[in-house]
């Protein structure tokens, strides 16, 4: 079977062969290709922090987890929730609405490729290049997110060779 994706809004899932010790065992959801720029998230790795140690206010928010969104940028918050049946990413939490606060996942930091090394990297086997336009509910473990990707894009999960998770940093 022969799909094809738009990288935008499509899943990486890292493979066994992921050389990069930070990005072993991450789902990574791609949502912003800028002037040859890959900008995505890690959104299977959750870490010890909430946006407490981030924020002083609102306080009724500040207990929320913060997931580790990637290597780079780690200072910076990003929301990654649904609006209107869409994905909405943004690094303004000022304009999220309560019913997004209430679905949000928030992450720190991001990842980033130049699009040629990342499209290198799916050829190389680094990476599987998955799905699009649908997002992993909240309620589902950390460690079944990519399970949840490969069936949701009718892939058995017994094809998918997980590699040692590692923390993102």
């Amino acid at each position: 079977m022969n799909k094809t994706y738009p990288l935008e809004g499509s899943y990486l899932i890292a493979t066994s062969s992921m050389s990069h010790e930070r990005l072993r065992g991450s789902l990574v959801y791609i949502y912003q290709i800028e002037d040859s720029m890959v900008s995505g998230v890690v959104i299977n790795k959750p870490s010890n922090k909430v946006l407490g140690d981030y924020l002083a206010y609102p306080k009724h928010v500040l207990h929320l987890p913060v997931w580790q969104g990637g290597p780079v940028g780690t200072e910076r918050l990003i929301a990654f929730s649904r609006k209107d049946r869409e994905i909405y990413i943004t690094d303004r939490l000022a304009n999220l609405t309560a019913e997004q606060i209430d679905s949000c996942m928030f992450l720190s930091g991001q990842c980033v490729w130049e699009m040629t090394a990342l499209l290198q990297q799916v050829q190389e086997g680094d990476w599987l290049l998955l799905g699009s336009n649908y997002i992993v509910p909240q309620q589902i473990p950390a460690d079944l997110r990519i399970d949840y990707v490969l069936r949701s894009s009718g892939v058995r999960s017994e094809r998918y060779v997980v590699g040692a998770s590692q923390e993102v940093a």
